[in-house]
């Protein structure tokens, strides 16, 4: 029972400072790139971002804001990132991600998403933690557990026959 659904908006973080700049400017790939991976045998950067605002530490930083992003017309992957990770060492592996229009929500557990080109201004909105768009997915560890757990007793129930229930009386 996989469907995908299409993500239309993503989250990242910037510093505070920044927020004016990427809202009015836009956020040009080359100023800010926090990852790059290699495709094939050509390097590759990107911004890093989030299926949840909730699915980062950062969501409680007072010193980031959170910035809505609409997918249309970007080129965006997902990859499966371990559980901890420093901003300093991450490395992907462009073998282990889907692009985010393959991707199916709770596949992953720790889904980081890799935006590969330049952010036009119309494309970015700040997240507003009281009142904005309803988030497709509270928290992305969650749903993936959740529907673990789900497949786990989807499975223990196909192998249910009147004799173990019988035996259960």
């Amino acid at each position: 029972m996989n469907t995908v659904k299409k993500i239309r908006n993503v989250y990242l973080y910037v510093k505070k400072d920044k927020l004016i700049d990427c809202i009015k400017y836009g956020m040009k790939l080359s100023e800010y790139t926090n990852v790059s991976f290699y495709k094939g045998t050509s390097l590759k950067k990107g911004i890093i971002a989030y299926i949840s605002p909730k699915d980062t530490n950062d969501y409680l930083n007072e010193n980031y804001d959170i910035l809505r992003i609409k997918t249309d017309e970007l080129n965006i992957y997902v990859n499966n990132s371990s559980i901890v990770e420093s901003y300093e060492n991450i490395r992907f592996n462009f073998s282990e991600m889907c692009s985010l229009d393959n991707y199916v929500l709770g596949d992953f557990m720790n889904p980081k998403l890799i935006i590969c080109s330049t952010i036009l201004p119309e494309y970015i909105y700040k997240y507003n933690r009281i009142i904005d768009v309803p988030l497709l997915v509270d928290n992305s560890k969650e749903l993936y557990l959740n529907r673990e757990l789900e497949e786990i007793n989807e499975r223990k129930s196909d192998d249910l026959t009147y004799d173990t229930l019988k035996s259960l009386s």
